[in-house]
């Protein structure tokens, strides 16, 4: 269970171990459930996604026997590779931190005035954070709290996360300060609004994405204590060539993901090589302008955000 502690990874095991010890014709013999494991974990197919105990070339009939010699755990807790991705796994905790914060001011009378959606869709939400793996965990961490670490004072910034995959969860991590004159009740107004509006407009940039789930989070460059984070969570499925067009001129009104993007795109295994960059294809975007500017283009740009924000949820419940 120390290996496996996220629902995705242990359901894997054992589907992946039920296939090895029901497999007809084979014999498998382990001095120890340790070993299975280790061997598991050692190995990945052909795609490098998914780990297995074994890769048979194409055409080659399965063993009439397996053993498993009783030093398979051994060197794996010993090998230099697998420490370091022990290593590399600490920051994927503060992903667990963050569902375990929902879960906890989860209630919806503590921000029924702030989040524009049922209980239902927070509990989708919720879902779909909990349904990560732990190496995924880790790059998702990388993500928002390099996001928090890089924001200045006063500015905003959007993060989004996509590999490019059919129906693959698409995370966006948004950075918004307050603003000093406004309060707190106000600015959860105003973030959500905009959260609503980067989770809609990247569908712009992940074209064969169907399911979006933005995160808001306070600038911790800021002078008030404690502070929030924002969920929300958009599924659909098909997008016309009008309701395109409509995210595209939302997306030039509002200035997001725009010229300043930076694409980074750099990769890490699950088990890290020395001196190894870290993985993931990540965009990263970083407005131009502070969060909040008291003109009449920006204070019509949170009326269209707040119906774009209905208009979201409408699509949401359609599904």
């Amino acid at each position: 269970m120390k290996e496996f502690d996220t629902a995705v990874d242990f359901i894997d095991y054992l589907k992946a171990r039920e296939a090895l010890l029901g497999r007809r014709g084979t014999i498998v013999t382990s001095s120890g459930e340790e070993d299975l494991m280790a061997v598991y974990l050692s190995n990945m197919d052909e795609s490098g996604m998914q780990h297995v105990f074994f890769n048979l070339p194409q055409g080659e009939s399965s063993p009439d026997m397996v053993l498993f010699n009783g030093s398979h755990y051994k060197e794996l807790s010993t090998n230099s590779s697998y420490k370091r991705k022990k290593l590399a796994d600490k920051i994927s905790y503060e992903w667990d931190a963050l569902i375990e914060r929902f879960v906890e001011y989860g209630d919806p009378g503590l921000h029924e005035h702030f989040v524009d959606q049922s209980a239902s869709e927070t509990e989708v939400g919720l879902r779909l954070l909990a349904a990560e793996s732990r190496f995924r965990r880790r790059q998702l961490a990388e993500v928002f709290i390099g996001a928090l670490h890089r924001v200045k004072s006063g500015e905003r910034l959007g993060r989004l996360v996509y590999g490019g995959i059919a129906n693959e969860t698409v995370f966006v991590f948004v950075v918004v300060p307050k603003r000093p004159d406004e309060s707190y009740v106000e600015y959860r107004t105003y973030r959500m609004s905009i959260l609503h509006a980067y989770v809609q407009t990247a569908r712009l940039k992940a074209e064969l994405a169907t399911t979006f789930v933005g995160i808001a989070f306070d600038n911790p460059h800021k002078d008030y204590e404690g502070g929030s984070e924002d969920l929300f969570v958009l599924s659909k499925d098909v997008w016309t060539e009008k309701e395109l067009a409509e995210l595209e001129q939302k997306r030039q009104e509002f200035g997001l993901w725009g010229a300043a993007m930076e694409y980074w795109r750099y990769r890490q295994d699950e088990f890290p090589q020395e001196n190894q960059a870290v993985a993931l294809q990540r965009v990263e975007v970083k407005d131009k302008q502070p969060a909040h500017s008291l003109t009449a283009k920006k204070l019509n740009a949170v009326k269209n955000r707040k119906k774009m924000q209905q208009k979201s949820k409408r699509q949401n419940r359609r599904r």
